[in-house]
C-alpha cells in the first residue's frame, strides 16, 4: 500500500509518479490492500501508473490523482468495490484517468465512488465497463463532474446520493451514454451542457430531490420518445417556484420528451413538452433533427456551430471534438 507518511503543502506537494518514459504497473493481490492511497494527509499526488485491481482510497485536502490506467476486476460482493474511492476529501482533483472493469454484484461496484467529500473536481476521465461509472454516494457538497466520457457501464453511468446529508453535484460538459440518475437526497443539483446518448436526460429514482436545475443538454435517443425528467415520489406542484424541479430549459431532444412525476404517489402525472411549457418550464427547449453532421464524429452542422456561445441551446461548447478519445484518460498527457 503506497502512501505518504506525512502531508505536503499546496506549494510543495508530495508526488508519486511513474518515471518519465517508463511504464510502472502495480497489481493488487486478491483480497489485499489497495495499491495506493492516503491516510488523511494533504497535498499528495499520484501520477501516471497502471494499476490492476483498483487504485485506492483517497482522503485529505488538495490530493491529485491523474493519468492513471485503473483496471478493475470482478469481486463477488454487493459491498463497496471501487476503482478510485474518494472519502472525506476536500478539493481533490481526479483527472485524465481511464477506469474500467470494476464489476461485482450491484451498484456498489463503481469506477469512481465519492463519500462525504466537498469541492471535488472530477474531469477528463474515460470511465467504462464498470457496474456503475460514477457514484456520488454520500453527502457530496459542490462536487464537479465535467468533460468526462462515461459509457458502457452496466447499471448506471452517473448515480447519485442516497444517504447522509443532501448532495449538490454540478454535472456539465460530459458525454454520458445513459441518464444522469440523481437517485435521491440532492438539493441544488445542476445538469447542463451535456451530450446524453440514451432515452432519458435526468431524474430521481427514490425521490427526495430538491431545487434541480437542468439546461442546455442535447439528448440523442434514437427512439420514439425521451423521458426528459423523472421524479417518482413527488407529484408536480403548482407552488411557484417548483420546489423540486426549480429550472429546466434550453434542452434539445431528438424525439418528443415526456416528464413524469409522482409515480409512487397517489397523484401521478405525465406531461408532454407543450404541457410543461404551459407550466413555465422548457420554454426554449425543442425537438430537433440535423444538429450533427453524423452520430459518429458529432461534428455540428453549420447552423448549430455557435454551440451555446450566444444563448442557442445545443449542449457542450466543444461538442464537435468531445468524442476525440485523445482528450480523455492517460493518453491526453
Amino acid at each position: 500500500y503506497v502512501r505518504a507518511a506525512r502531508s505536503g503543502t499546496a506549494d510543495a506537494p508530495i508526488t508519486f509518479s511513474a518515471y518519465p518514459g517508463e511504464t510502472v504497473q502495480l497489481t493488487v493481490v486478491e483480497g489485499g490492500q489497495p495499491a495506493m492511497g492516503t491516510d488523511g494527509h494533504d497535498y499528495i499526488r499520484f501520477i501516471g501508473f497502471i494499476v490492476d485491481g483498483g487504485l485506492g482510497r483517497f482522503y485529505g485536502t488538495g490530493i491529485e490523482v491523474a493519468y492513471n490506467d485503473v483496471r478493475g476486476t470482478f469481486v463477488d460482493t454487493p459491498d463497496n468495490h471501487d476503482g478510485i474511492r474518494i472519502e472525506n476529501a476536500v478539493g481533490i482533483w481526479v483527472h485524465h484517468n481511464m477506469i474500467h472493469g470494476v464489476t461485482g454484484q450491484g451498484v456498489n461496484s463503481a469506477g469512481i465512488k465519492v463519500y462525504t467529500s466537498s469541492d471535488a473536481v472530477i474531469e477528463d476521465n474515460y470511465i467504462y465497463g464498470n457496474n456503475v461509472g460514477v457514484y456520488d454516494k454520500d453527502s457530496g457538497i459542490n462536487n464537479t463532474y465535467r468533460r468526462n466520457y462515461i459509457t458502457g457501464n452496466e447499471e448506471y453511468q452517473w448515480y447519485g446520493n442516497n444517504q447522509g446529508e443532501y448532495a449538490s453535484p454540478k454535472i456539465y460538459d460530459n458525454v454520458i451514454d445513459g441518464e444522469v440518475s440523481l437517485h435521491s437526497r440532492t438539493n441544488g443539483a445542476e445538469v447542463h451542457d451535456n451530450l446524453i446518448r440514451g432515452n432519458m436526460l435526468a431524474g430521481a429514482w427514490a425521490g427526495d430531490t430538491w431545487n434541480t436545475h437542468l439546461w442546455n443538454n442535447v439528448v440523442i435517443s434514437g427512439g420514439a420518445q425521451v423521458t426528459a425528467y423523472r421524479e417518482p415520489r413527488n407529484p408536480f406542484t403548482t407552488t411557484e417556484p417548483n420546489p423540486h424541479l426549480r429550472y429546466m430549459d434550453f434542452n434539445v431532444y431528438d424525439a418528443p420528451p415526456m416528464y413524469r412525476f409522482g409515480e409512487y404517489s397517489s397523484n401521478p402525472s405525465t406531461f408532454n413538452l407543450g404541457q410543461m411549457q404551459g407550466r413555465g418550464f422548457e420554454l426554449s427547449s425543442q425537438v430537433a433533427t440535423g444538429v450533427y453532421v453524423d452520430q459518429v464524429s458529432y461534428v455540428l452542422n453549420e447552423s448549430w456551430r455557435t454551440a451555446g456561445r450566444y444563448g442557442d441551446a445545443v449542449g457542450p461548447d466543444d461538442v464537435a471534438t468531445i468524442l476525440d478519445l485523445t482528450r480523455y484518460g492517460p493518453s491526453a498527457r
